[in-house]
């Protein structure tokens, strides 16, 4: 699967990138599914963060209780350790061509984000990715040891 990276204008002149104004987001669409509700935000691809993250509002609309759900203190979201709640979740990703669906537990925070993040646990580990800055191109492969399932609900 090859996605192309968002183009972002900035609302002004970045010295990283040579006086210009656009950058490039590695961003893929993923549908989530919950005990009562779908969702399908960009992700950032983000090969540094160690899990998948959504907002906390993701998790009322997908109906997930997170009541009882482990939490764990999370480093790097909004610059300081912010409170992350797990629970399982149906991911979707698709292409025209191709549907991979696997059923993975995913963070869901408070914290600010941009972006929910696809990160390894649940999400990149079933993938090889590639970043290809030069042609602005995300590519995710799929692995064998991916949870396939045809399940409705997580």
């Amino acid at each position: 699967m090859i996605f192309p990276m968002h183009r972002s204008l900035m609302p002004h002149r970045v010295p990283s990138l040579g006086g210009g104004i656009v950058r490039y987001r590695p961003l893929v669409p993923l549908m989530v599914i919950g005990p009562s509700g779908q969702w399908g935000p960009n992700v950032k691809v983000d090969t540094a963060a160690d899990d998948v993250i959504f907002p906390i509002a993701a998790a009322v609309g997908l109906g997930i209780d997170l009541g009882g759900a482990p939490q764990l203190h999370a480093g790097g979201i909004g610059g300081q350790p912010m409170p992350v709640q797990y629970a399982p979740v149906i991911l979707v990703l698709t292409d025209p061509w191709t549907t991979y669906r696997w059923r993975a537990t995913v963070g869901f925070t408070s914290a600010f984000l941009k972006w929910p993040l696809f990160g390894i646990a649940g999400g990149l580990e079933f993938f090889r990715t590639t970043l290809d800055g030069f042609r602005k191109e995300v590519e995710l492969v799929a692995q064998p040891h991916l949870p396939a399932t045809q399940d409705a609900v997580p």
